[in-house]
């Protein structure tokens, strides 16, 4: 069972000055094109058993992917160059993904009358090597604003009393929907979204004043090469 001790002192904490920076901030950063949607995943991909500066190493190293999208071997030379961790299998998983991602770019996107969470579960159904707190993640950075999922990671999980992370089936899968489900009315009666206060959230365990020591690696997307067609 949830327990939200801690989650409700942090929102009963939030500042006006917190959540309009980081809103204003997700605006300018929320993807604007399927190529940025495409690198939202690979940061994601880049994000799992590893660090943050291992993600942003990881995400460096692939994200201009006009240089691997039709080259494995080029793809694991660059996840074993950036130290992320687990290359081979990440080199897989990312390879699968992104096949599959080029054939059917739509089927990434939300469908007609989909929940946030049946839009989720099916990206988690249909993608191998990625979670359900993971490909929640993915949509926390592409909707920023709109966002009605949770990354459960085990920070979070954490927070609602829990030791270890949640998966995505059985009394996991029921305990994960509670405790997203806290945390999305929360930030909605907080007046803000759950991914901007999930970021405030993850600033304050950092003790950054925000999120730019890991996004900017988004800021520079104008300027990336394009790989998509």
């Amino acid at each position: 069972m949830i327990n939200t001790t801690t989650p409700d002192a942090f929102f009963d904490s939030l500042t006006k000055k917190e959540i309009d920076d980081q809103t204003q901030y997700w605006i300018k950063h929320t993807p604007n094109s399927i190529d940025e949607v495409f690198r939202r995943w690979l940061f994601a991909y880049t994000s799992i058993h590893t660090g943050w500066q291992g993600n942003v190493m990881g995400y460096q190293a692939i994200k201009d992917f006009i240089y691997w999208k039709w080259n494995k071997s080029e793809l694991r030379k660059r996840l074993r160059k950036s130290g992320c961790g687990m290359h081979n299998m990440r080199t897989n998983y990312i390879w699968e993904f992104s096949k599959k991602f080029w054939a059917n770019t739509s089927d990434y996107l939300p469908q007609a009358g989909e929940s946030w969470r049946s839009y989720r579960d099916r990206l988690v159904q249909n993608n191998k090597g990625i979670g359900i707190a993971k490909v929640s993640y993915v949509l926390e950075l592409m909707y920023p604003l709109t966002c009605k999922v949770l990354c459960g990671d085990i920070h979070q999980c954490r927070a609602y009393g829990f030791k270890t992370n949640l998966r995505d089936n059985g009394t996991d899968k029921h305990e994960y929907e509670s405790m997203e489900y806290h945390w999305v009315q929360k930030s909605i009666a907080a007046g803000t979204s759950g991914p901007v206060a999930r970021q405030i959230f993850w600033n304050r365990m950092k003790k950054q004043p925000n999120s730019r020591f890991w996004s900017w690696v988004f800021e520079e997307e104008s300027f990336a090469i394009t790989g998509g067609s």
